[in-house]
């Protein structure tokens, strides 16, 4: 079994692994991106609705 016959999904769950550091940095990260996404989506949405309707 060589690293060519690993599949994406599990290079997936290896990157988002929270019994590893790395794992739990990756998540940690990915959860503060989502965040900040949505926190600016809101604020976007809210200042629309307020000045273009």
């Amino acid at each position: 079994m060589g690293s060519e016959n690993i599949s994406l999904l599990d290079k997936l769950i290896a990157i988002f692994d929270p019994h590893t550091k790395e794992g739990r940095i990756n998540i940690f990260r990915l959860a503060w991106i989502v965040g900040l996404f949505m926190l600016v989506l809101g604020y976007l949405i809210i200042i629309f609705i307020l000045f273009f309707t």
